[in-house]
């Protein structure tokens, strides 16, 4: 798989109009990473594994194409540093983009905040209709070893901004096997009759 590439703030990267691998076609996040990797950088053509790098990478052309996918209006608008249109999904996250990573972040007040991580006080905004954030919630979710909902969107809001992501964290674990087997609740059998030795009126019961 050929995978072209361009400048942006003198950084290389994938290219929007290159062919990545298609996500509805993985079960898990890991599997499209690794695919992903390998096909930007020609892992089979070279000795050893891709390291660390490659797989970060990876990762930011997969978060960058879902983007590309879901906000294409306002990326332009950002990469070319114009306002968003008023009707956009994005108006209230005061979106921007980070010109390292070439990825739309949540804008915000907390600049200053020096004890939090850029990552959680700029996280990065998903569609929650985005086959890529159903795999990412997928593999926090199985990771967390199915929590509830609040646990999975805490750890996801570290580093991710799915827009309704409460609500789209729920629907996925509705159709969770995992997670309706550790929420379901035991039945309770119902009681047998009573034998007839407990029925004999003015005896013993034993």
């Amino acid at each position: 798989m050929e995978l072209r590439a361009t400048k942006f703030c003198g950084l290389t990267l994938a290219d929007p109009g290159s062919s990545l691998p298609d996500p509805n076609q993985f079960s898990t996040f890991e599997e499209l990473l690794g695919t992903t990797c390998k096909s930007m950088h020609g892992a089979a053509e070279k000795t050893g594994e891709p390291g660390a790098s490659e797989y970060k990478q990876a990762e930011r052309s997969l978060l960058r194409q879902a983007q590309l996918d879901s906000f294409p209006t306002e990326y332009h608008a950002l990469k070319t540093g114009n306002p968003i249109p008023s009707s956009s999904r994005l108006l209230t996250l005061s979106p921007e983009l980070d010109e390292t990573a070439a990825l739309i972040r949540v804008g915000g007040r907390l600049r200053r905040a020096t004890q939090l991580s850029y990552n959680t006080i700029h996280p990065i905004v998903l569609d929650p209709k985005h086959p890529i954030t159903h795999l990412l919630i997928k593999k926090y979710d199985t990771e967390l070893c199915h929590p509830g909902p609040e646990r999975v969107f805490a750890e996801m809001r570290r580093y991710y901004w799915i827009l309704r992501g409460r609500e789209t964290i729920r629907r996925y674990q509705r159709s969770c096997v995992e997670c309706q087997r550790w929420r379901a609740k035991p039945t309770i059998p119902k009681m047998a009759e009573l034998p007839p030795t407990r029925l004999r009126l003015m005896k013993p019961a034993f």
